[in-house]
């Protein structure tokens, strides 16, 4: 296989487990999850209750309490997306721009991890989050598709 043809299938791998990752982080509720197992979607949905206000029903067959399979998926996709990083970094031959290749997702992802909620404990509040998102979206595909090296 040659260089130009690795490095095409991790630079495309990157991209689309990129999107996975922020997918899977922005809606956990569409793969499983729903916010401290309550009501999806702000009264849509009502859990079955009993007289003692326990949750009944399908929430009795759920892992755990805060399991979460977005968030499971989420963290597949960043590593899949570091890794894709990783070589594309070690294919192109430079040290300082394969670096930051494998930095500006790492820390994007995490920054995106950090702000939005999660499948239990809200970290952020929504119009505080969303900044942080686009900035970290935007820090990654900019250099994903302007700056980052391609092999010559």
């Amino acid at each position: 296989m040659t260089r130009d043809r690795k490095f095409h299938i991790a630079h495309v791998t990157g991209h689309v487990f990129w999107w996975v990752f922020v997918v899977a982080l922005l809606f956990p509720e569409i793969s499983g999850g729903t916010v401290s197992g309550a009501t999806v979607y702000q009264g849509a949905y009502q859990p079955l209750r009993d007289s003692g206000h326990t949750l009944t029903m399908w929430t009795d067959y759920r892992p755990s309490d805060g399991f979460c399979p977005g968030t499971a998926l989420a963290a597949v996709a960043l590593a899949v997306v570091v890794i894709a990083a990783i070589i594309e970094a070690a294919v192109v031959h430079r040290q300082t721009q394969g670096w930051i290749t494998v930095a500006v997702p790492l820390f994007a992802g995490l920054a995106i991890w950090n702000a939005v909620p999660g499948c239990g404990s809200p970290r952020t509040a929504g119009l505080f989050a969303l900044p942080i998102v686009l900035l970290a979206v935007a820090a990654r595909e900019i250099w994903a598709r302007g700056y980052a090296p391609r092999p010559s």
